[in-house]
């Protein structure tokens, strides 16, 4: 089992935390649908890297909540899906130019980041629509929805050639938000 810590003393958190994230996810889904269709995903976009114009500076990145809460990932770039029939997880990683070891050392391959994330695959993200495609995806559950304590609204996750596929947007908000509000034992502990 791979751990996140961000430093010795700090707490370790378990990546089980979050695969038991995903499967509650699975589950009230289930539950909640009569006849959850075949090649039911639900797409969550991580953060991404911002920069300040025509500056080098990079603010302090932050990953998007509910994708941390899912997936546990903390660099930028990535996007992840979680198949709700057979509650399995994919997360899609940026393809990195190899100038990019130059600042910020050695690009990691997909390999690393299964092992670390403990994730069932993972692919680069210029392969997210034809992994959909050839995963036969029916329907993606995307998040649309408004943030109370800030009045910001959630913006669905955005790819090439998303518009090939049937995307609703109304339902994953209310369901994942309700699950990251009752917390589990490992949340708790965290």
């Amino acid at each position: 089992m791979a751990p996140f810590a961000l430093g010795l003393s700090n707490h370790v958190v378990p990546m089980a935390l979050h695969a038991l994230n995903r499967s509650r996810l699975c589950k009230a889904f289930q539950q909640q649908s009569e006849g959850l269709l075949t090649g039911s995903f639900v797409l969550l976009q991580g953060g991404q890297d911002q920069a300040r114009g025509s500056t080098d500076y990079e603010p302090t990145f932050r990953q998007e909540s509910y994708f941390h809460w899912a997936f546990g990932v903390w660099e930028p770039g990535f996007y992840g899906v979680i198949d709700l029939n057979q509650n399995k997880a994919t997360l899609f990683m940026p393809r990195l130019p190899e100038s990019y070891a130059i600042w910020a050392g050695e690009i990691q391959p997909p390999s690393f980041f299964k092992d670390k994330y403990e994730v069932d695959e993972v692919v680069f993200a210029d392969g997210l629509a034809a992994w959909l495609k050839a995963a036969k995806a029916a329907v993606l559950y995307v998040l649309k929805g408004k943030n109370t304590d800030s009045g910001q609204f959630y913006t669905p996750a955005s790819f090439p050639e998303k518009e090939q596929f049937r995307v609703d947007d109304g339902r994953l908000f209310p369901l994942i938000t309700e699950l990251r509000v009752r917390k589990t034992p490992l949340e708790l502990d965290v």
